[in-house]
């Protein structure tokens, strides 16, 4: 039909625009907060992102299958956390959100992993590992599109590396164990602020791809201070240089802890340009964006009180502007409209002679087109 008007509205990102979120939080089981916060930190979850992660929802011990006799309060605790992550989980999905998980495993021992290897040595570690794959897998299967499979794999401390625990090959060993269980991308996610860090990390990449096991993509964590930030053309650098060992990137938790609201923005302005640049990136996470429900409380955009700092101008105007699709077009003699258009999920809505009629589309750069029949 020609001559009739068509709105192209976006209304998200498929591109993982996200932040980690506090899952008791979101789904009003926080405790020791008003109302007024609870909803606020909904609306601003809704407003500026594409994806959520559950910050600490999914880690072994937060949310499996395994009891303790001599522990019963932990049962009830761990069924609470299932119940307040998978609420997340689907009112995320439920606004066209992606949901990333972090983690499945560890790269070094944290207590309950020390306490596993005293009672069975590594073959113990192994099986507790293996439990809680089976268990979480599943569980988020309908929700989760990529995870963080394997999470700090260079130690911070070397006596407590789980290669030093379960052998030389354990990396590529724990990735194997994960990979049949599931079709989600796995991701290898580590920080990269020095340059011994980011060779050690290196490293540990080409040791798995050596065993045969090559990761779908590497995370940058990303966290800096003012007194630890790499230059932009050396963000760049490191993205190619991994790049080219995997298939794709992406950004998993970053952060800039300064009270310093100038550089604050201009930082997140140019990580944010640079990772939406690159071709083989899934996605730009932030590790918290409230100061009160924030592991580094000088890196959050939105202070205690809600008031904005500059950082959230940076993210509306890049995410929510710049980068975002709003057209009204006229249907040519064809019946016809072509547009370009970021990716993500669309309404298109047209007018007849008074009449509109609305459709929710999904352009995902596959080349499909989205027909309407018009009022």
């Amino acid at each position: 039909v020609a001559g009739v008007r068509v709105k192209v509205a976006m209304k998200r990102h498929l591109f993982g625009f996200g932040s980690a979120v506090d899952v008791e939080m979101l789904s009003g089981l926080g405790g020791g907060l008003t109302r007024a916060d609870e909803m606020r930190y909904r609306e601003v979850a809704d407003e500026l992102f594409s994806r959520l992660v559950p910050e600490n929802g999914l880690r072994v011990g937060n949310i499996d299958g395994d009891t303790d006799p001599a522990k019963p309060w932990e049962e009830t605790m761990r069924r609470r956390a299932g119940t307040a992550v998978q609420w997340m989980m689907q009112w995320a999905q439920d606004r066209r959100m992606t949901t990333r998980g972090h983690y499945l495993c560890w790269g070094y021992l944290e207590p309950w992993a020390a306490e596993e290897v005293r009672k069975g040595g590594a073959a113990g570690l192994l099986a507790r590992y293996d439990r809680h794959f089976r268990h979480v897998l599943p569980f988020c299967a309908p929700y989760v599109d990529e995870w963080d499979a394997l999470n700090h794999p260079v130690p911070f401390v070397e006596a407590d590396a789980l290669y030093r625990v379960i052998g030389p090959d354990a990396y590529p060993e724990i990735y194997g164990r994960i990979r049949p269980l599931t079709d989600k991308l796995l991701f290898v996610n580590e920080d990269a602020f020095s340059e011994e860090r980011t060779d050690a990390f290196e490293g540990h990449v080409k040791h798995m791809i050596g065993k045969g096991q090559t990761p779908d993509g590497c995370g940058f964590q990303s966290h800096f201070s003012d007194a630890a930030i790499r230059g932009i053309e050396e963000e760049w650098g490191i993205y190619e240089r991994f790049g080219r060992l995997v298939k794709l990137l992406t950004v998993t938790e970053y952060d800039l802890a300064t009270v310093d609201d100038q550089l604050h923005a201009d930082h997140l302005r140019d990580m944010l340009t640079l990772c939406y640049s690159h071709p083989q990136m899934t996605g730009f996470v932030i590790w918290g964006f409230w100061e009160s429900r924030h592991w580094k409380p000088t890196a959050a955009m939105f202070k205690a009180d809600w008031t904005e700092r500059p950082a959230v101008k940076v993210w509306r105007d890049l995410v929510k502007t710049k980068w975002w699709t709003r057209e009204e077009l006229t249907s040519g003699a064809d019946g016809k409209v072509v547009t370009p258009g970021y990716y993500g999920w669309y309404d298109i809505t047209v007018e007849r002679d008074g009449k509109t009629k609305t459709v929710e589309a999904k352009h995902a750069g596959d080349g499909s087109a989205v027909t309407v029949t018009a009022p």
